[in-house]
C-alpha cells in the first residue's frame, strides 16, 4: 500500500469540465474533504490498485472460475 505520510512532489494536472469539477465540489462540501486534491488523489489510485488486483495473475482463467461450483454440503 501506498504510505499516507509519503512526501508528493510531483504534479500533474488534469482538465475536468465545469459538471465534473462541481461533482467533486459538491462531494468535498457534502463530506467535508479539505482537499479536492486529497480526493481525486485517493480515487485515482483506488481505481489503480483495483484494477492491478484485479488483473492479478491467478492459475486458471477467469472464465475457467466462473464456472466453478461450490456446494455446501451440510
Amino acid at each position: 500500500m501506498i504510505p499516507y505520510n509519503e512526501p508528493r512532489g510531483n504534479r500533474i494536472t488534469i482538465f475536468l469540465s465545469d459538471r465534473e469539477l462541481e461533482a467533486i465540489d459538491s462531494y468535498c462540501h457534502k463530506y467535508r474533504a479539505s482537499s479536492r486534491s486529497a480526493v481525486i488523489r485517493e480515487g485515482a489510485i483506488r481505481f489503480v490498485m483495483e484494477r492491478f488486483i484485479d488483473d492479478y495473475p491467478t492459475l486458471f482463467a477467469k472464465s475457467e472460475l466462473d464456472q466453478l461450483i461450490v456446494r455446501n454440503d451440510e
